[in-house]
């Protein structure tokens, strides 16, 4: 009993800490979200309930559908494809001729050395549309230029390429670990069979370390839920729509979105729910990848 009153005043300060730091923002967000606070009701906001959140879900002033949907795509792409090549690159460099393995590993791994800040500055230059190096070969093939930044579409390809370029250097050398524990016997039967390398890729390799990874890939999606640095720096969420009532652009994610409305629409009740909602996300994504960890087995399904 001694010992165990002694631990709880040792533990005391970081609880209390936590508390100040973590929990009590927490609490104040939930608070400010069933408030009118905006620039006009600053210092006389009111509690209007649900209000807010009737807003998000209902009205067409919040995007909030439009947002999420391609938070989730965006989200879902990036690590899908940074997993994909990861994983194909790390198979491919054993298989390399010794010289050429010493010069392509540091290339592949160089952006996650670089800081991202950097990495997302060069491709917004790369993607300038009158001076950019891509438009510039585009025009000495004779093919029109691309709006890379510009159009909607174009602008959610560009977010993906540098989101993907960011991550397949983790994934890459993730993957090189864990196929280094994968059964070999599995892939000497399947040669037997007759499997070239693009089957025995596809059906054996990607499956085997998706399962070992999987904690790995929650994470990722989680992290590029909240990736608000790509999307600040490359298109501030732009370009925007003129029809959007909300003022989302058409790259905005739930995050730089709740940066808008706090930073310039001033709407911080509004703000405050969309903070709610994207807590309550990443901590599914948290929880959900809590109980995989715990459960220690490969199979995903």
């Amino acid at each position: 009993m001694k010992n165990r009153t002694l631990l709880i005043f040792a533990l005391l300060p970081i609880f209390i800490l936590v508390a100040i730091v973590s929990v009590g923002p927490i609490l104040y967000n939930i608070y400010i979200s069933l408030t009118n606070m905006s620039l006009y009701h600053y210092a006389d906001y009111e509690f209007i309930g649900l209000g807010n959140y009737q807003v998000l879900f209902t009205s067409p002033v919040s995007d909030f559908m439009r947002i999420t949907i391609w938070n989730v795509s965006y989200c879902l792409l990036a690590v899908i494809l940074s997993f994909i090549i990861g994983v194909a690159a790390a198979e491919a460099l054993p298989a390399i001729p010794g010289p050429v393995t010493r010069i392509a590993r540091p290339l592949l791994i160089l952006p996650w050395v670089i800081p991202a800040f950097i990495t997302i500055l060069i491709w917004k230059g790369f993607f300038d549309y009158q001076f950019g190096p891509l438009n510039t070969l585009l025009g000495a093939l004779g093919l029109p230029k691309a709006p890379w930044l510009i159009d909607p579409a174009f602008a959610k390809v560009s977010i993906i390429i540098v989101s993907v370029w960011l991550g397949v250097p983790f994934m890459m050398v993730t993957a090189s670990g864990v196929i280094q524990t994968l059964p070999k016997g599995i892939f000497e039967a399947a040669r037997l069979d007759g499997a070239g390398r693009l089957t025995t890729f596809r059906s054996f390799t990607v499956p085997l370390v998706f399962r070992r990874m999987f904690p790995v890939l929650i994470m990722g999606f989680s992290a590029s839920f909240n990736n608000f640095t790509v999307i600040y720096l490359l298109t501030s969420g732009g370009p925007t729509y003129p029809e959007s009532i909300g003022g989302a652009g058409a790259t905005d994610i739930l995050l730089s979105y709740i940066f808008k409305l706090t930073l310039s629409s001033r709407r911080y009740g509004l703000a405050a729910a969309y903070a709610v909602f994207l807590f309550i996300a990443i901590g599914t994504f948290t929880l959900l990848n809590a109980w995989w960890m715990r459960r220690g087995r490969e199979e995903v399904f």
